[in-house]
């Protein structure tokens, strides 16, 4: 079914907003995905505050162009393509798809955050960054680390002292 040149329009405009309002926008090429595999991202997306559309390349470039000023070749849009626009951690969606692309057919093509666009070698390498989260574990497992080491030391050194105690009490039972 065609669609008429105010659809168009619409969702035009609908994508710019979103494009416009959210802190991260993926572009992830979308190919060979079954419907059933399409609602399982939608709603792993959707638990966490992130919208997915798949629309016409021409209007994603329109978009692009209309709210960042980002020119996206047509190479870099090959097959199709989905959308997705998150206010939430910047760093995150991008995990999402690569996690799907595992068992899927999915690629990231390209990234925009910050008003800034990155095509699909450095968008992949942010995607494969660790999250805000698992970030923070490290630092703090880091910083026990030398509390820890200090505590395992000091504990072999007095349970040794304990032990040769112990041996000591021993020897004088037996001798008296």
């Amino acid at each position: 079914m065609a669609i008429t040149k105010q659809q168009k329009n619409d969702q035009l405009a609908d994508l710019s907003n979103q494009i416009r309002e959210a802190k991260s926008v993926v572009f992830a090429q979308f190919s060979w995905v079954s419907v059933e595999d399409a609602k399982k991202i939608r709603k792993n997306l959707r638990e966490q505050w992130a919208v997915m559309k798949v629309i016409k390349k021409t209007l994603i470039k329109l978009a692009a162009k209309e709210v960042h000023w980002i020119e996206i070749s047509d190479e870099s849009l090959q097959g199709q393509i989905a959308v997705i626009c998150s206010n939430d951690e910047i760093v995150w969606w991008p995990k999402v798809i690569k996690s799907f692309s595992k068992e899927l057919d999915i690629k990231l093509t390209w990234w925009i955050f910050e008003e800034k666009a990155l095509s699909q070698a450095p968008a992949q390498e942010l995607a494969d960054m660790l999250s805000k989260d698992q970030l923070i574990a490290k630092m703090l497992w880091s910083m026990m680390a030398p509390i820890q080491w200090f505590y395992s030391a000091n504990k072999a050194v007095l349970s040794g002292f304990a032990r040769v105690l112990d041996w000591h009490r021993e020897n004088l039972e037996k001798a008296a």
